[in-house]
């Protein structure tokens, strides 16, 4: 962890109701009226402007998991990982929340490498946990640094990946090792493959085009890859398997274009954002 990193702010860190508004954002992409209407319906009694633009979307931006603002919000392919998920059950819920809070730990807070430091049934005790996370950020001198540092940390208890016990904190090893697991079955490189072309198809098709947001495309391939594979290919897993794809030999070729930045959700290829795609012919 870099002392240059400022801390990210996570004002909803309750996991149950950042579900319930991934649910609000599923029913209701691109209707910033009806998304507000229901989730003040989660929050009765509480202010609009403190609740609705002052807590879920600053969190839900924050955590990768919608896109869009304005009346153009829309859940990005994590968001919608999480929700198709509970559409079978809160089992599985859980197990492809605990994918995606991984890789947003590993992208944004590291906590969960932190912890490897303390003995395993041991763990540490939460303030000293907080003292020792909040003292390396660039921000650590803003008062609510302890509380950001706090929220996450219950964030990852609420998930499992961290388990708290006589006010101790450690690593949930059980729910990391699955998680671990869950990942590497979602690396065969073939059944990946056949899902990214499948998805590019099928986001073509949608947009009437040839030219497709690299977004629209991962969106479409993490829902297909689990709905028929039982696969949970996170944002950072489609991205990083198309890094192993681009090189090797096809029948096809694919280009990539409009320069974008990694605050869009664009698609990092050696150097350089992308944020659209086209697939051809390599005989065209």
């Amino acid at each position: 962890m870099s002392s240059l990193q400022v801390l990210p702010i996570i004002k909803e860190n309750r996991w149950s109701k950042i579900v319930d508004a991934l649910r609000v954002f599923s029913e209701f992409p691109f209707n910033r009226d009806r998304q507000r209407v229901a989730i003040m319906g989660l929050y009765p009694k509480k202010d609009e402007k403190s609740v609705f633009r002052g807590m879920v979307i600053p969190t839900l931006r924050q955590l990768g998991l919608i896109l869009g603002r304005d009346n153009a919000i829309r859940l990005s392919a994590n968001g919608m990982l999480i929700v198709v998920a509970q559409d079978r059950n809160n089992q599985e819920m859980m197990r492809v929340s605990r994918v995606v809070v991984d890789e947003i730990d590993r992208d944004k807070f590291s906590f969960l490498q932190i912890l490897r430091r303390y003995t395993p049934g041991h763990g540490i005790a939460e303030d000293e946990f907080v003292h020792n996370v909040g003292s390396a950020y660039r921000n650590a001198g803003h008062a609510p640094i302890r509380e950001r540092v706090r929220r996450w940390l219950r964030l990852l208890v609420d998930v499992g990946l961290v388990m708290e016990k006589d006010g101790m904190f450690a690593r949930h090893e059980n729910s990391i090792n699955a998680v671990r697991s869950e990942v590497g079955r979602a690396d065969d490189i073939k059944v990946f493959e056949r899902g990214f072309l499948s998805a590019y198809r099928s986001a073509a098709e949608r947009f009437r085009g040839a030219v497709v947001d690299i977004a629209a495309v991962r969106e479409i391939a993490s829902v297909t890859l689990y709905q028929r594979h039982d696969i949970v290919v996170t944002e950072g897993h489609f991205d990083e398997m198309l890094r192993k794809l681009l090189p090797a030999s096809h029948d096809y070729v694919v280009s990539m274009g409009r320069p974008g930045s990694w605050k869009v959700k664009s698609f990092l290829y050696k150097t350089n954002f992308y944020r659209t795609i086209a697939i051809t012919s390599s005989g065209a």
